[in-house]
């Protein structure tokens, strides 16, 4: 019962919110107030929310649609425009149940059926239900027409209207007012005040788009009454914001394109509105629904204008969506589906990279050979005059990644120091299929060495074969490259390597989805069992964590949504960290729920781990901004957020400590996330991180001179009976 009230109570306030595409209870609080500016319409408003709320309930639609109030902002506009224009009477409280009711099924059946296109119904089923009322009307003689009396109580907030504003803001706050059906100047600015509190992006584009509308409807001769009086310019407003940041990524590109939408609207608006009004029905919001859909179909189909990029993830915030796309682009955006590895263990050398010197050329240019260097920069030992000699021969291949073997080349003898095989070319090689038209080839191995034959599938780090000098090679070395076709001549793929350690004069620097280049001198990442046992979490597990005061105390439940995407799931605060684990490395992906919380420091301490031990190693990253940032310094961030981003949250980690570096049982990281505002960089956070018995042990947070430190209470052995159970917050 407490859950269903807390439903339809958050389902309430959205209906307000989800007019300007946000989910934000203040700004629903604030709309609702709005709302009330008239309460004789404000209050038939907030009966017809709860109403289609209950009817939701009645008829088991989904409860995350209730809550967000995607079923009920339209029925609370219908009540608000009724209110608005009707008596209320008997028959004004049956039209009025009968109205909730079909806004309730209408809204339900257009998100679904819109859904199955990946487009937003919008307002439709508020135009579509509205309108069916009032062609209905004039046949039902228990309806009348609503008339005003003029007394000063009906009328108090006309005071406004002797503000000294300039004429097209005072028509701006009327437009907003009218999506309300109250357009006067108080109710604008209360709705101007929610939606500046929502978003920033939001205020702008309201602005921008209201703007342009305004000028191009006026310069084309339309009479600026209209723009408020015919429910004209809530479309401009509406179409802004929908188009200009929260469908797409917000960035001068979308407010470009709502500047080249805006003729469009008007001229929309301007046909509904004549062509309406002969049935005597107002245009109400068609421009707007009919313009975002189409709008969003067109660019998705055409995939034409660089840098309107459409939100996948709608976090139902502008500023979220930018700042959680910007920090993906930073972490991920030369990531690939298939992630490819070095076919070796250990460190070898780029003999030959891209467009090397020798044999790098032309349909072959995206390859790499590898050797084995000494501490001379030698490749050999003693005289060289032999395979044998050379420090790379006979080392194992590996497969470096997951696949099945489509071609094994065999029986071609290894050269002689200094002699090449043009014949056959590529020697004794081997062909591993990872995915449709991708494909990796390593060639010049040992004769009769292989461990696979074809149709075998492998895993990443499988042995293949030996390493010779067999087919065009002077010398023992590991010819490596990407192709789209299976065929032993196929020409080569440009594609980046996954995660590979770069040799530096002190230390060894992680490199993701990178392209080695000639001379460096690079290494497979080699796994920790601490490290990896440590950061498993599989579906089902339960981790408990308290801090020493006893003051937090929070259970964590691992789980994996349909989307097979794993998480950790806080139940007491309702916080959700999501993560990967790709056997390499360790990191969190995003982070829903308060903040703050032990699995937000987490999340934070945690952002990103190497899974294998290398002391001089530091893995660096970047926190999402909205995940941290607050304040006037972020205030003014989110106004200039799609043109520059100044603010930046950095995460680094070391391996300070560990007990044995070849099997350790106790190891400490420390990570911290500072934060650089123009460059100048500060700390933020810092952590440290005990791993024991192969899980967390304990993690520490150090934040404005304060230490608090968190424990793993770790479970009670479990009875043959208890079976875990996986969460799921699907």
């Amino acid at each position: 019962m407490k859950e269903s009230l807390k439903t339809i109570g958050s389902g309430v306030l959205n209906s307000y919110a989800q007019l300007f595409f946000t989910q934000n209870n203040v700004t629903g609080g604030l709309l609702l107030l709005a709302s009330m500016t008239a309460p004789g319409i404000g209050i038939w408003g907030l009966a017809g929310a709860l109403l289609c709320q209950g009817i939701a309930a009645l008829l088991r639609i989904n409860p995350v649609l209730r809550q967000q109030g995607m079923v009920s902002y339209n029925g609370m506009l219908v009540s608000l425009g009724l209110a608005a224009s009707l008596q209320v009477n008997g028959a004004f409280l049956a039209l009025f149940g009968i109205a909730c009711l079909l806004s309730v099924l209408l809204s339900a059946a257009l998100v679904h059926g819109f859904g199955q296109a990946k487009l937003p119904s919008l307002s439709l089923a508020f135009v579509l239900t509205y309108w069916v009322i009032l062609l209905c009307i004039g046949s039902f003689t228990g309806i009348q027409p609503l008339v005003f009396a003029p007394e000063d109580a009906q009328v108090w907030y006309y005071a406004a209207e002797s503000w000294p504003l300039p004429g097209w803001f005072q028509d701006y706050l009327r437009s907003l007012g009218s999506i309300l059906f109250e357009g006067n100047l108080v109710t604008g600015l209360l709705v101007a005040a929610g939606i500046l509190w929502a978003s920033r992006i939001s205020f702008t584009l309201s602005i921008l788009g209201f703007g342009v509308g305004y000028a191009c409807f006026t310069a084309l001769g339309g009479n600026p009454i209209h723009i408020g009086s015919h429910y004209i310019g809530f479309n401009f407003i509406l179409t802004a914001l929908a188009v200009g940041g929260f469908f797409f990524v917000a960035n001068w590109r979308t407010y470009g394109l709502v500047v080249l939408l805006m003729p469009l609207v008007v001229l929309f608006s301007v046909a509904g509105m004549n062509l309406s009004e002969k049935a005597g029905l107002p245009v109400l919001s068609l421009p707007f629904v009919l313009t975002v859909p189409m709008v969003i179909y067109v660019l998705r189909m055409s995939n034409r204008m660089p840098g309107i990029v459409e939100v996948v993830y709608q976090q139902h915030s502008p500023e979220k969506n930018l700042y959680s796309y910007q920090n993906y682009q930073q972490r991920f955006g030369k990531s690939t589906y298939v992630q490819i590895g070095l076919p070796f263990f250990g460190e070898w050398s780029v003999y030959q990279g891209y467009n090397g010197k020798y044999t790098h050329k032309d349909n072959y240019r995206f390859a790499w050979d590898f050797v084995i260097r000494d501490a001379s920069d030698k490749t050999f030992r003693s005289t060289g005059q032999s395979p044998d000699d050379y420090y790379g021969y006979n080392m194992p291949v590996v497969a470096p990644a997951a696949g099945y073997v489509v071609a094994v080349i065999d029986g071609v003898d290894d050269n002689a120091i200094g002699n090449i095989n043009i014949k056959e070319n590529w020697g004794n090689a081997v062909i591993i299929k990872h995915a449709d038209y991708l494909y990796s080839k390593i060639a010049h191995l040992k004769k009769d060495s292989f461990t696979v034959k074809v149709g075998d599938y492998v895993r990443k780090g499988d042995v293949l074969a030996a390493l010779g000098n067999s087919g065009r090679s002077p010398e023992p070395h590991i010819h490596f490259q990407l192709q789209a076709t299976p065929e032993l001549t196929a020409p080569t793929l440009q594609y980046p390597l996954a995660y590979y350690l770069l040799k530096g004069p002190q230390s060894l620097d992680l490199r993701s989805y990178d392209v080695p280049q000639e001379t460096e001198t690079i290494a497979n990442i080699k796994t920790t069992p601490l490290l990896r046992d440590a950061f498993t979490f599989t579906p089902g597990q339960t981790l408990r964590f308290e801090t020493e005061d006893g003051q937090l105390r929070e259970e964590w439940l691992a789980g994996t949504t349909s989307q097979n995407e794993a998480y950790l799931h806080c139940v007491a605060t309702g916080a959700t960290a999501y993560f990967v684990n790709d056997g390499t490395m360790f990191y969190f992906s995003a982070y829903t729920g308060p903040r703050y919380t032990l699995l937000h420091y987490f999340y934070l301490a945690a952002h990103k781990v190497m899974l294998g031990y290398y002391r001089n190693t530091a893995i660096c990253d970047a926190v999402p901004l909205h995940q941290l940032d607050r304040g006037p310094g972020r205030f003014v961030q989110d106004f200039m957020a799609p043109f520059t981003i100044y603010r930046h949250y950095l995460y680094r980690l070391t391996y300070p400590y560990t007990d044995n570096t070849i099997r350790p049982t106790r190891m400490k990281l420390q990570s911290s996330v500072s934060r650089e505002v123009l460059g100048r960089q500060r700390d933020f956070f810092d952590f440290e991180l005990l791993l024991e018995k192969n899980a967390l042990s304990a993690f520490s947070i150090r934040h404005n001179n304060r230490t608090l430190t968190a424990r793993q209470v770790m479970p009670q052995p479990e009875t043959a009976d208890e079976v875990p159970v996986t969460a799921s917050i699907d």
